[in-house]
């Protein structure tokens, strides 16, 4: 497993370390990062509370979420309900730049939308969370995604991520 400190993820993101700082702050990252102990690495945040100053290092599938994130703020979606939505497209876009992973670019569309919306899905979403759910035709939306739902194009998603970082995960399979 490759770590990505938060220097590396600027480089490949734009997203500088003070910005995961705040986020962290805010606990909008609950769940993303791990930090190097001695012998090993910790998420528990009572044991990280103990350390002077702890660095947070990020995996590859993480960066790939926060990068997502990112753009999707530039359409108007609240930070956590982006970070959330990237969490659930992540492997999906990944994908499209990935030859091996073939079999998760059978749909090249996406749709979230809010459970709170009065929708309920068969599926069971968490209040305050979004569903997703891929298509490979929009005119089969779902009626339970109701008349908020966000409509994604995976590939294209994948193609808008920072250059670095795409070349960061279309090389890491050629290898």
């Amino acid at each position: 497993m490759q770590y990505f400190s938060p220097q590396q993820i600027r480089e490949l993101t734009g997203i500088t370390p003070e910005t995961l700082r705040d986020w962290r702050h805010r606990g909008l990252l609950t769940g993303f990062g791990v930090v190097p102990l001695e012998n090993g690495w910790t998420r528990d945040l009572e044991k990280i509370k103990q350390l002077k100053r702890p660095t947070w290092l990020y995996l590859r599938g993480e960066v790939t979420t926060l990068a997502l994130a990112k753009s999707l703020t530039t359409l108007r979606v609240e930070l956590s309900a982006a970070l959330h939505i990237a969490s659930l497209l992540n492997l999906y876009v990944i994908a499209w730049l990935v030859e091996s992973y073939g079999a998760y670019r059978d749909m090249p569309y996406a749709i979230a939308w809010p459970e709170e919306d009065g929708h309920p899905s068969p599926i069971g979403i968490e209040p305050g969370k979004f569903g997703v759910v891929r298509l490979d035709d929009l005119n089969r939306i779902p009626a339970y995604a109701g008349g908020k739902a966000l409509v994604f194009d995976l590939k294209k998603l994948a193609l808008d991520l920072p250059e670095p970082l795409r070349d960061l995960l279309s090389n890491e399979q050629a290898s």
